[in-house]
């Protein structure tokens, strides 16, 4: 800092001469050199452009080439859209034929069809009666059930204990 003051009192600020500039090759040019380019300058402005002119092809097949994926792009999100349409149609097919009374009707129709008549049911349950008598546990029952090859009265699934105990739940109650 001591240095900086001494400078500044001498009177040696050093203003700096924005016209002369550095190039790099050891001189330096003021006045009317300054804006004539050098041999130095030709040189690059020509091979900057045979580059140019060596690049450019390569430049406009590459921007062509981008060209036609866009376009194949676009031609794919077309599909893809059509697609989708046809998608939403058919769920929409389905689900008017699913809340359509006929269907509801097949759908009970085979219900019934797989429930038990009532003259079996009564059997079904004469036999867990019988059984439940003779201090079979309710796991014993429903095993049995299945050995003898009787469905259930849904007429899907296996028998199971609790099943069993909610029938004699049933006939206790009702």
């Amino acid at each position: 800092m001591d240095d900086f003051l001494y400078n500044l009192r001498a009177g040696k600020t050093g203003n700096f001469d924005r016209n002369r500039r550095s190039f790099g090759t050891g001189q330096n040019r003021t006045g009317k050199d300054y804006k004539k380019p050098g041999p130095d300058t030709t040189v690059m402005l020509d091979r900057l452009s045979t580059a140019v002119s060596e690049i450019l092809p390569a430049i406009k097949t590459l921007l062509e080439s981008i060209d036609e994926n866009n376009k194949r792009l676009a031609a794919n999100g077309e599909l893809l859209a059509r697609a989708e349409e046809r998608k939403a149609a058919a769920l929409e097919n389905i689900a008017s034929y699913l809340t359509s009374d006929h269907n509801s009707e097949l759908i009970q129709e085979k219900k019934q069809a797989l429930k038990m008549p009532e003259a079996e049911r009564v059997k079904v349950l004469q036999m867990i009666n019988e059984m439940r008598n003779e201090n079979l546990s309710l796991d014993n029952i429903a095993l049995n059930l299945e050995k003898k090859g009787i469905n259930t009265f849904s007429g899907k699934g296996k028998w199971k204990s609790q099943t069993v105990q909610r029938l004699i739940q049933r006939e206790i109650e009702g």
